[in-house]
């Protein structure tokens, strides 16, 4: 890891900002055996954990968007709103 987690977590939300618009909420970890990060996302009871590789969270650092971290994103914000109608 060349940068803590706490900016990592602060570049994604500021990439994928539908995150807190919609209520949800955002933290991450370092896998070791995985060498990639976990990004947990939940809302109103409703959690999903996504992997990002080291090398998707660089190129995040580099303001380069994570664009398998957006499409699980739009996936998990989809069903969660279908559960709720």
């Amino acid at each position: 890891m060349g940068y803590p987690l706490k900016e990592l977590q602060q570049r994604l939300l500021e990439q994928h900002s539908d995150i807190v618009k919609q209520g949800g909420k955002l933290t991450i970890g370092f896998d070791r055996d995985l060498l990639g990060y976990v990004v947990e996302l939940a809302k109103g009871g409703n959690q999903a954990e996504i992997f990002i590789s080291k090398k998707d969270a660089d190129a995040c650092m580099q303001g380069i968007e994570c664009y398998h971290l957006g499409i699980e994103l739009g996936n998990f914000l989809t069903e969660f709103k279908e559960k709720t109608y």
